[in-house]
């Protein structure tokens, strides 16, 4: 592909209303210096500096969109509690709405920390529950983009599926058939063995690992 092909697909994003459906995380980073050992272990200490945070997962692909001039409609949930808050706070800030963000009272929102000295990643610690969401909250997220379906009110359906609880192949199911009839289109980012297979999807995402898993070689 050259780059004024690409540049005109750029383009087109503006505009675009993208429902986004899938897995949400933050992202966090702590920054510091490596100076000694522990003496407790033979591990760095970490001196840190300063901790970052930014949009991960599902909530990742909404800001993308948004950055590339799309709109995005954020379906999913979150736990009750601070990195949940942020989540929204900084989806709010890329302008994306995040009033169809359930929070899950039973669940932590999916919080991956990564420890960083210079530019030498040490460290991820992952706080995460990843149990399947509530049927509850699974049939409210399926109405709501359905309603957007059938009225041709989104451009296209992602579905961000990282294992952590969110997706279901009922909800795929679900959904795919409306949206093949209205003519939108649905992409799936897989997570290979999360969800039996689903058909008629315009487009599957998976890497070159997750492919070899989902051909079963």
């Amino acid at each position: 592909m050259n780059s004024s092909r690409l540049l005109n697909i750029i383009d087109h994003f503006s505009g675009k209303r993208i429902a986004v459906i899938g897995d949400l995380m933050l992202d966090v980073y702590l920054w510091g210096k490596v100076s000694r050992i522990s003496p407790e272990a033979p591990v760095p200490i970490v001196n840190v500096s300063r901790i970052s945070s930014c949009l991960g997962g599902a909530a990742n692909v909404m800001r993308n969109l948004v950055t590339l001039g799309g709109r995005s409609l954020a379906f999913g949930m979150v736990g009750n509690d601070n990195d949940g808050k942020e989540l929204c706070r900084q989806l709010s800030d890329y302008g994306i709405n995040p009033d169809n963000v359930v929070i899950d009272l039973n669940r932590r929102t999916t919080n991956k920390q990564r420890v960083i000295a210079g530019m030498q990643q040490l460290l991820r610690i992952d706080h995460e529950d990843t149990v399947a969401a509530p049927e509850s909250i699974r049939r409210d997220i399926v109405e709501k983009v359905l309603e957007l379906v059938n009225k041709k009110a989104v451009d296209a359906v992602i579905f961000e599926d990282y294992a952590k609880g969110m997706l279901d192949a009922s909800m795929l199911n679900a959904i795919i058939p409306s949206a093949v009839r209205n003519g939108i289109i649905t992409a799936l980012d897989p997570k290979p063995g999360n969800m039996d297979p689903v058909k008629h999807l315009t487009v599957i995402k998976p890497n070159k690992k997750e492919a070899y898993m989902l051909a079963g070689m």
